[in-house]
This record gives C-alpha cells, structure tokens and sequence, in this order.
C-alpha cells in the first residue's frame, strides 16, 4: 500500500521521540544521541513577550527538578496554618538575642583616617590614591 514511500525512506538513521527520552540511531554506530526529551524556555516582557529557548536535553531536566524542588517548598509553606500569627515587621524580631536585634545607629569609635591611612601605599588630602587600572 505504501511501497511509493520506500524510495524516500532510509534505514540509515532512525529517531525516536519517546515520553520521557530522544534517541536516534545510525546504522554502523548505534545510539548516538540519548537526552531526555526536556525543552527550557524562557519568557521575557510576559505572557506576549519574547520567548528564547534556555536549555534543552539534560540541562532542562536539571532545570526542571529545581523548579520541582521550590514548588514542594511552596506546598509546604501554603500547608501551615498561619491564623493567629501577626507578621514580623522583620526577621529578626523573632530573636531573642538582644544582638541580633534592630539598634539605633551611634558611632563608637572616633576619626582614625589618619592612623588608617599610615599603611595605605599613597594618600593625598585625606583620600587613599588608587592606580589606574583601566587605560
């Protein structure tokens, strides 16, 4: 029924686009191509912005599992009950170590640029002198 086709097909090389992997074939050197069937892509501007592609093949399927990872830590954090807990103005208020909480700014040491700049290798009107680096 298809014997026309036979002129345009080889048994060369064949592809196989599995589920989960890509293979192709080539007679005389076997599988030369196994890579998870996995396209990254990026999307810049929103939903109608520009879209590129970011990773194919192993490198996506890394790209993936990460991904899989944060949304399991955001599962996680959408399952706690959170009524009756007021949020913290920041982190740090949940410590108790005196520390570690927000303080007013007050300075403690006096000028020292004089004693700092003794070991600068140039100094001019108070300023540390740097050498050119980019010409």
């Amino acid at each position: 029924m298809f014997a026309f086709l036979r002129r345009y097909v080889s048994t060369d090389l064949a592809i196989d686009l599995g589920t989960a992997n890509t293979l192709i074939y080539v007679r005389g050197k076997g599988i030369v191509l196994d890579e998870p069937s996995v396209v990254a892509i990026r999307h810049e501007g929103g939903p109608n912005g520009k879209k590129t592609i970011q990773a194919v093949g192993a490198e996506a399927k890394a790209m993936l599992a990460q991904l899989n990872g944060f949304f399991r830590i955001v599962e996680q954090m959408s399952a706690v009950d959170t009524r009756g807990v007021e949020p913290l103005y920041t982190p740090l208020a949940a410590v108790q170590s005196a520390a570690l909480r927000l303080r007013d700014d007050e300075v403690t040491e006096g000028d020292q640029r004089a004693a700092n700049q003794l070991s600068a290798p140039a100094v001019e009107d108070g300023l540390y002198l740097v050498p050119k680096v980019i010409e």
